[in-house]
């Protein structure tokens, strides 16, 4: 989708730039898109679950995205926090925004909120990837007495900047420092982009944002540039907590994959039905060597392209990820040689066992499916998938591996004992939350019932309904 789309028709208006003198109250905020949402519905409900959400999940990278709800009433949003505060204010921040932004823009479908040092934007259509311009919010003061000398300095420093932030990595993009300006002054300046799109997008956020400077404040001490994926802040006074900017780059470091945005818990609407598909089973009678891997999809990847070197950096950072949840999922690259994999491990295994089979599992997978663009693979404790396209939220069907071993002398009494057994167990699994859906009982034999933590509720249900 172009993202120029997403805010402002562009056959209506190219750019739309709100200028904002010193000392006058800022319209720090954008309501866009001129459908309306109807209070009280679905819409509604799933945003203001939604925003207020957002605040207690932001950590130290200072950025947030997440949805609620199914389409056509999802709502999406990302919350930023500018990487020099404290999380404990930049939670307080996004609280405030998340409340503001609903009186500010009441029932609009699409807005943006900055609100002093954090930007909140939600959504009913996908944001989180997508750069988005031709909306900017421009703030001033002061004169300088040597401006051409003055905007030369500022533009190296501009310059260097500019490719440190780009360059930043998937989960935070800024950069801080200064530079010397004439009648002994000191220019400082902090540049920023939402890390969830690519370096090539936050330099172009950031170019673009620069060339609004000469529309209003060429000649100014102090300049703020919001834009909708990228700011520009810079002064003639320290303003910003460089100790706390390299706090936080040393947290991240090395950079990881871009999260994938948590779907926040709702309560479920009624299922929408599943397509069909073929259905292919692999049968195995155990202890023999059993295929536990499945390759899709016929079209292949060439080695060494950039899907291939997308794939190698995403699947070698799984293991490093997981956590006592058993779950992780990721994705690296932009289309179309994007990669999304998810890893999960059997809940009551050890995280340090975790890790290893998730680790074994990524080597395993790829020489099991050479260059296939699909693939799963189930180790003993964990089961690994990639592919080419978005899997996050889906419940796959299709394709099943049964293994098998040894025989009861009361078959009929056994198979009433296990159904009642996992007809209990599938519904306290599927309303195991968005952590973890798992439950495990005992009867005469044991059955463990584990399903992924992105799958809808009467999803994970649906896929037990045969067993």
């Amino acid at each position: 989708m172009d993202s120029q789309k997403w805010f402002i028709p562009l056959v209506l208006i190219m750019f739309l730039i709100i200028i904002i003198l010193p000392k006058i109250s800022a319209q720090n905020y954008g309501c866009f898109k001129d459908e309306n949402y109807v209070s009280n519905s679905t819409f509604d409900n799933n945003l203001r679950t939604l925003l207020s959400s957002l605040s207690s999940n932001m950590n130290d990278t200072g950025f947030y995205g997440a949805y609620v709800g199914r389409i056509p009433n999802r709502a999406y949003a990302t919350a930023l926090c500018r990487t020099d505060v404290q999380l404990d204010s930049c939670r307080s921040c996004v609280v405030n925004a998340s409340v503001e932004i609903a009186k500010l823009c009441v029932n609009r479908k699409q807005s943006v909120l900055w609100k002093g040092s954090c930007t909140l934007r939600y959504s009913d259509e996908p944001i989180f990837g997508v750069r988005a311009d031709g909306y900017y919010v421009m703030v001033w003061d002061g004169v300088v007495y040597s401006p051409d000398q003055y905007k030369q300095n500022l533009r190296m420093l501009f310059d260097d900047l500019r490719g440190k932030a780009a360059a930043g990595g998937s989960l935070v993009k800024v950069a801080a420092g200064n530079s010397r300006a004439p009648d002994f002054q000191t220019i400082y300046a902090l540049l920023q982009c939402t890390p969830d799109i690519s370096s090539e997008e936050c330099n172009m956020c950031l170019t673009d944002a620069a060339q609004r400077i000469p529309e209003c404040c060429n000649s100014s001490k102090f300049v703020n540039i919001l834009a909708l994926s990228c700011t520009i802040w810079y002064d003639t006074s320290s303003f910003y907590n460089i100790t706390r900017i390299n706090q936080v780059q040393s947290i991240i470091s090395p950079p990881s994959p871009v999260p994938v945005p948590v779907p926040v818990p709702v309560p479920v609407p009624a299922p929408v039905p599943h397509r069909r598909e073929t259905v292919r089973v692999v049968l195995v009678s155990l202890p023999l060597q059993c295929q536990n891997y499945g390759c899709f999809k016929n079209e292949t990847y060439v080695s060494n392209s950039t899907f291939d070197n997308n794939l190698r950096t995403l699947l070698s950072s799984l293991s490093s990820n997981m956590n006592d949840t058993g779950f992780y999922s990721a994705y690296v690259g932009r289309m179309p040689n994007r990669t999304y994999a998810t890893a999960l491990c059997r809940t009551d295994v050890q995280l340090d066992s975790c890790r290893t089979c998730v680790r074994g599992a990524s080597v395993e997978i790829t020489k099991l499916c050479v260059n296939r663009k699909q693939a799963i693979l189930w180790k003993d404790t964990c089961t690994l998938r990639y592919s080419d396209e978005p899997i996050f939220g889906v419940r796959a069907d299709g394709y099943f591996v049964m293994g098998r071993a040894g025989t009861f002398s009361s078959p009929d009494q056994f198979k009433q004992n296990l159904r009642v057994l996992v007809n209990g167990l599938r519904g306290q699994a599927a309303s195991g939350g968005s952590l973890i859906k798992l439950d495990i009982n005992i009867c005469h034999e044991w059955t463990k019932v584990l399903v992924a933590w992105l799958f809808s509720d009467e999803g994970c249900g649906g896929g037990f309904n045969g067993a």
